[in-house]
């Protein structure tokens, strides 16, 4: 018999198993709940997750009727519990019915493990995290289909995060703001309260994160909202140097404060969460339009906490809490300790090598909470970038225990139209769900056993895990690096941002373009050897297609631009065709209509490249 553990997703933090070969305990036909210590509303609650776990794990299988002992136990921490199986029955202890949830899910586990029946063990676990949230960009093109958020939801569950923000920064249906979303297929105020009863179901908290200073571009385009912004006609991107033909950032004045008032007030209703991320990150031009003076004057730093300070009072009058991305706070660090007290900094950073434990002690000398932020590097990346996504949430999650963060919040962005396919952040997402819960035990946990544990019931097919992590690691060779995107991002879209010249990639030649080509082959030879038996399966299928196919394009226009195409243009021809037909069908299979013309611009521009003359051999 496999050992029992290697079947245990996320891993405990002890587990004590005396004489697995020999089963001490029948699987019950049907779980005989006993709930002792719980009040009457908790008991009800214990109930509904016992029958939630184990109606499918039991099915009438059972042989006996053995019951569940499940005890109030205060002297445990919040949300651990402990597991104890033994000739005489189950017992199941928790401080709450967080901690119960997990305990029964672990027993769920092993049930699935033992269908022979269970053996004489102790489990003791609990979180490293307190909060263990994942935040999807739908601002960025991509709004899901709520299904498609619903299934995310259950994955989350399995992983047991227990919080999931949702980005917006236009894509939720405000009565007075049409002309903002109308093209957006925003998500309406019934469904995210949909939504949100739908996450409380499993233990996770939605919390409503809104961007509220920078990133206000989606608004600041349009008029009557023009004359809130910070430039109105537009900026200079300091990281590019590109010009931007409208303002993204709020003017920090009592306008702006007004207008976020009018919006709280019909957004946060929606939410059960008593927590509210209100973004502020990246907010470009503050200091270079509206506020010039009085940054000159005062100071950036001064000037834009003092706006936070403002957008604090709105969030606290709302009775929430204040979360916000800690970037420009930490280029003034001198200002950290003059934060309100009862916000929380959101401490973000997405390389391997970002900076978290320089930055966290700040937080921590000055008495703020925080989260610590690592992301999937999945975005701006068409492949994923994995072993930064590894190294980023694995050193994330090291200075956040060693600094006493609150929470470890792994973002998943959408930038520059929402390109990858979502099985590029699963790597993330399991990695991360299993570092936040307790990564000492996690460590070691290989990475495609995991990824088949959580996806096999999305139609993940056996060999797929491995696949994806294949990808994930294809262009990473050491050579080639930029923050926050890969090489085949680089080598595709580039100049299709606006920027109308092609990006330069030094010592990137003809070997390795080659080499790049035979990886490619090999790994579709792989993704058409899986077995797809059905459509969940088909799709992820094609999706890998899809990314397979945008790299393999990537690599001729490099080499077309430069000279050396390794692709006739009869063949080129074919694979943009094939592109741009199954590139739609993909997105609307997951995701809703609005963003898809803006995403399917950019790729149409990126693949112009083929109409000219050196798309020909």
């Amino acid at each position: 018999m496999a050992q029992i553990i290697e079947h245990l997703f996320p891993r405990p933090r002890q587990f004590d198993c005396r004489n697995e070969a020999c089963p001490v305990l029948m699987l019950p036909e049907k779980l005989q709940l006993l709930p002792l210590g719980w009040s009457t509303l908790d008991q009800a609650q214990l109930v509904k997750m016992a029958d939630f776990h184990f109606a499918e794990a039991l099915n009438g299988k059972g042989k006996s009727g053995a019951g569940l002992k499940l005890w109030r136990d205060g002297g445990l921490a919040e949300q651990h519990y402990r597991l104890e199986v033994a000739a005489g029955g189950i017992d199941l202890a928790a401080a709450d019915l967080a901690g119960a949830r997990y305990g029964l899910h672990t027993l769920k586990q092993l049930f699935r493990a033992c269908p022979n029946g269970l053996p004489e063990l102790v489990v003791l676990d609990g979180p490293d995290f307190k909060q263990r949230g994942y935040m999807l960009d739908i601002s960025r093109c991509k709004v899901p289909e709520m299904e498609t958020i619903q299934s995310l939801v259950r994955t989350l569950a399995a992983l047991r995060y227990n919080q999931l923000q949702i980005y917006m920064e236009h894509t939720f249906a405000f009565r007075d703001h049409r002309r903002v979303w109308e093209a957006a297929s925003p998500l309406t105020a019934e469904e995210v309260r949909e939504l949100d009863v739908y996450c409380s179901g499993y233990g996770i908290e939605l919390v409503p994160n809104f961007n509220s200073f920078g990133h206000f571009e989606r608004w600041l385009r349009h008029e009557p909202y023009k004359q809130m912004a910070e430039s109105p006609e537009g900026f200079v991107h300091p990281l590019d140097g590109k010009r931007r033909w409208f303002g993204s950032t709020l003017k920090p004045d009592a306008q702006s404060l007004a207008f976020l008032k009018g919006l709280y007030l019909e957004l946060l209703p929606n939410f059960g969460s008593r927590s509210f991320n209100i973004g502020g990150d990246e907010p470009w031009e503050l200091g270079k339009g509206a506020s010039r003076e009085r940054v000159e004057r005062e100071g950036e730093g001064p000037v834009y906490l003092d706006f936070l300070k403002q957008i604090h009072q709105l969030v606290r009058s709302e009775g929430r809490t204040m979360l916000f991305w800690g970037d420009l706070i930490n280029r003034h660090p001198e200002l950290i300790p003059e934060l309100p007290r009862d916000c929380i900094a959101l401490n973000w950073g997405y390389e391997a090598d970002s900076p978290h434990a320089e930055q966290l002690p700040r937080f921590r000398e000055a008495g703020i909470d925080f989260y610590v932020c690592p992301g999937t590097s999945a975005w701006c990346s068409i492949t994923g970038r994995l072993e930064n996504c590894l190294q980023n949430i694995g050193n994330a999650a090291t200075a956040g225990l060693e600094n006493g963060a609150l929470g470890l919040l792994l973002t998943d962005w959408g930038d520059g139209g929402h390109h990858q396919m979502p099985e590029i952040a699963w790597p993330g997402l399991v990695t991360a769900g299993l570092s936040s819960w307790c990564r000492e035990a996690n460590e070691p946990v290989p990475l495609e056993s995991a990824l088949e544990y959580c996806f096999v019931g999305a139609g993940l097919p056996q060999g797929g895990a491995a696949l994806i992590c294949e990808i994930g690691h294809l262009a990473e060779q050491g050579r080639w690096f930029w923050p926050n995107r890969g090489l085949f991002q680089v080598l595709l879209f580039e100049d299709a941002y606006g920027a109308g010249q092609l990006c330069t990639v030094d010592d990137l030649n003809g070997a390795d373009l080659e080499g790049f080509a035979g990886s490619l082959s090999v790994l579709w030879d792989r993704l058409e050897a899986l077995d797809t038996p059905d459509a969940p399966a088909l799709l992820i299928r094609d999706e890998l297609a899809m990314t397979l196919s945008m790299c393999r394009m990537a690599l001729a226009k490099y080499a077309c631009l430069t000279g050396q195409p390794i692709l006739a243009r009869d063949d080129l021809l074919a694979l943009r065709g094939a592109i741009l037909k199954d590139y739609p069908r993909l997105w609307r299979a997951r995701n809703r209509e609005g963003g898809l013309e803006e995403s399917m611009e950019i790729l149409t521009r990126a693949l112009a490249f083929v109409d000219g003359p050196a798309g020909s051999e």
